[in-house]
């Protein structure tokens, strides 16, 4: 079992929209807690998608069902602090201080 700290590692690392195809299957099949997060990547390939359905929770199926139903199109919310949504430019949408 991945201790506290890998897992928040690796679901930071699922937060990453350019993650491939490769890590996320690793991902996947070394870590079931994170099956959720891959199911829900927006890269996840179909093949790994069906197979989380096939191999997994009821609740990761229907993770999957849920992503699957939403197509290649879905994308995920941006994160938000205070319901102000956070760019990838830095807070607020500055990428340096002013």
């Amino acid at each position: 079992m991945a201790s506290n700290a890998e897992l928040i590692r690796v679901q930071r690392e699922c937060s990453n929209q350019n993650l491939g195809a490769d890590r996320l299957w690793e991902i996947a099949q070394q870590y079931p807690e994170m099956q959720a997060f891959v199911a829900l990547h927006p890269g996840a390939p179909p093949d790994l998608l069906d197979w989380l359905r096939e191999n997994s929770t009821p609740a990761i199926q229907k993770a999957v069902a849920e992503r699957q139903a939403l197509g290649a199109a879905w994308q995920p919310e941006p994160p938000r602090i205070f319901g102000i949504p956070i760019s990838p430019g830095g807070w607020f949408g500055r990428s340096k201080r002013d």
